[in-house]
């Protein structure tokens, strides 16, 4: 099951509407149906906001544990290491998946003001 698919089921389980989860992480309604609907991947900090409302764990949400409950992680393991990349691989996954994504917007950005530039008088493509 992938993280939207989480996130929209654990919202469910916790009868919240996407308004109120929005709402209580502080992001719009509409980045939160990007997340559900898998069009968008959580930023890592967006990712421990929208487990914190939702009563779960990171790595719940990202697949590491199947049970949703916070209680499901070992006992002695705070919520400072469970949010550490250090101590949580599949977060650590998830911020490579992120930076990938930086990068290829990044790339998509320099594209399209090359493009918009070769129209303008005077400009020299430059290698």
């Amino acid at each position: 099951m992938k993280i939207g698919e989480r996130i929209r089921m654990r919202r469910k389980e916790e009868n919240l509407t996407r308004d109120q989860v929005a709402e209580k992480v502080q992001m719009s309604e509409t980045s939160l149906f990007n997340y559900e609907e898998g069009k968008r991947v959580p930023r890592a900090d967006d990712l421990r906001k929208i487990a914190k409302a939702l009563n779960t764990t990171t790595s719940y949400l990202i697949g590491e544990i199947d049970n949703p409950s916070i209680d499901a992680l070992k006992k002695g393991t705070s919520n400072e290491d469970r949010d550490d990349p250090k101590h949580n691989p599949g977060l650590v996954e998830l911020l490579l998946q992120e930076l990938e994504l930086v990068r290829l917007i990044r790339l998509e950005e320099q594209k399209k003001i090359k493009n918009d530039n070769e129209g303008l008088p005077g400009y020299v493509h430059k290698k």
